[in-house]
């Protein structure tokens, strides 16, 4: 990581937050960049191109990366994930608010498990983690 450029750095910590497999197009904005390429990512064996997405190498390259950030970035960098699948996927904004300890978490997994009518193990897991969230909420 330490002879990556200074924005080739800055987008390997954000795709640390997207997480293992992250789309350019949210890479981009969160960095701010809509012309950035992982050219450099790919070429020091760091992401793998998959389809439309990006893959770690490794996890715990991803890991290493995310763990290098300070809480509050990582925290700021969640919410506007979240905020940017919003409608497009409830269940990923859900869990962003949920990881930047947001206090829309809850109610986003409520309308994640809403939209999640085609299956039930799903929308009980969610069901579940926007109840546990609520309820520790309750007690802070």
């Amino acid at each position: 990581m330490d002879r990556l450029s200074a924005r080739d750095r800055d987008a390997f910590q954000i795709a640390a937050v997207i997480g293992q497999r992250f789309d350019l197009r949210l890479l981009r904005h969160l960095m701010a960049a809509p012309d950035y390429t992982c050219v450099n990512l790919i070429a020091d064996a760091l992401a793998i191109p998959e389809g439309d997405d990006f893959l770690f190498a490794h996890a715990l390259i991803q890991e290493g990366a995310y763990s290098s950030m300070l809480r509050p970035r990582r925290r700021e960098l969640h919410v506007r994930a979240a905020e940017w699948y919003g409608e497009r996927d409830l269940t990923l904004c859900a869990q962003h608010f949920d990881r930047a300890d947001d206090e829309r978490a809850a109610t986003a997994y409520l309308r994640a498990t809403a939209a999640q009518r085609s299956s039930l193990d799903a929308a009980f897991r969610l069901a579940a983690r926007g109840c546990e969230i609520a309820v520790m909420r309750s007690f802070a």
